[in-house]
């Protein structure tokens, strides 16, 4: 219901499947004017004031059980995109309220689900080893995953760390994160654990110094799934612009966009210490250096070509020529195109994937 001042009465309103924040009747409106009132407390089940708005209005939906629906199905619904909550960060499963993501970290136990409403967060934050699920309000729109972020600008250190051995189910989803200055994994840290990374824009982020994993860097026996990223604009100063793999690691890299990343050697990803990445389906493009895999490290999976990633060959071959700057390649079901290596940044043999031959 678009437009109209609503007043709810005297109803039963439980057991209903709503929207992921208000997990009882969903009624949004977009000319601010909402007033849920005048109900038994005992008969509103998991059910929060919509927008922040109470007001008396003129529209009524009185004495009837609203009961047992699930979304997206009978229920009104219009915008509520403009509503900002005075604290900003919603942990949903213990229905509290926070002013930065580390404080309801902090309050947070394993299998909770936090909220963060769009804005920029100039914070660093470590999952601490909780297996949370931490997102935006919505995932699935691009403009709320660039307006949800996490900001290291003027703070040393990686912006989003996990060391303490989560595992899949703690989950960062939906943010942008940016600006962190580290020389081992500036935007996102991962040491022995095994995290979910899914559909987040990774970008701006330096490792200085000796630095490694400018976008993301992980480090000693770590699994994690990287899955739906955009990991663009990273840079590290010595290897793994976008993500360095390193000490027995095996991620799962899919589906992602890593492009416009520099490091001296893979500046889209840099695999090393007999680490196995499965990495498929992504768009690997404009990188200085699409893929490095050094000596005792491979990508997976093994099979042969355009399928797998065979036999340790570099992409393009250079001999005895090489083929144009701007043919598609398609090995693994990824895409690279426009990557350059060397000094100065040529197209040449090994600049989308450099095998180490010894």
């Amino acid at each position: 219901m678009t437009g109209a001042s609503i007043n709810i009465t005297g109803c039963d309103i439980k057991n209903n499947n709503g929207d992921h924040l208000f997990g009882g009747l969903r009624i949004d409106d977009d000319s601010g004017t909402v007033n849920i009132g005048g109900n038994d407390a005992n008969d509103i089940t998991n059910f929060n004031t919509i927008c922040g708005n109470k007001i008396n209005g003129v529209a009524t939906i009185d004495n009837q059980i609203i009961s047992s629906n699930n979304y997206p199905y009978n229920y009104i619904s219009a915008d509520c995109s403009g509503y900002q909550p005075t604290k900003k960060v919603h942990n949903i499963t213990q229905e509290k309220d926070y002013d930065t993501i580390q404080s309801a970290i902090d309050g947070s136990l394993s299998g909770d689900e936090i909220v963060v409403f769009p804005g920029i967060y100039n914070e660093r934050i470590n999952f601490m080893g909780k297996n949370i699920t931490l997102r935006s309000t919505n995932p699935s729109d691009p403009n709320v995953v660039a307006s949800t972020i996490i900001d290291g600008l003027g703070l040393n250190g990686a912006v989003v760390v996990f060391k303490n051995s989560e595992t899949i189910n703690a989950v960062i989803k939906g943010f942008t994160i940016q600006n962190g200055n580290n020389w081992t994994g500036a935007g996102i840290f991962i040491r022995e654990s095994s995290p979910s990374i899914i559909g987040n824009i990774i970008t701006g982020n330096y490792a200085d110094v000796a630095g490694e994993g400018g976008g993301l860097f992980i480090y000693q026996h770590s699994r994690p799934t990287i899955s739906g990223n955009t990991i663009t604009g990273n840079e590290a100063y010595n290897r793994g612009g976008g993500i360095y793999i390193g000490w027995s690691s095996d991620p799962i890299i899919t589906s992602n966009i890593i492009s416009n990343n520099t490091a001296t050697w893979g500046g889209g990803i840099y695999v090393c210490e007999d680490s196995s990445a499965t990495v498929t389906y992504n768009v690997i493009t404009n990188n200085k250096g699409g893929i490095y895999v050094d000596i005792d490290s491979n990508l997976l999976p093994a099979n042969e070509r355009p399928t797998g990633w065979g036999n340790r060959k570099n992409i393009p071959i250079g001999d005895p020529l090489v083929p144009k700057e701007n043919e598609l390649y398609i090995i693994a079901e990824n895409e690279f195109i426009g990557n350059k290596r060397g000094n100065p940044l040529e197209y040449k043999e090994g600049a989308h994937v450099l095998f180490q031959k010894y």
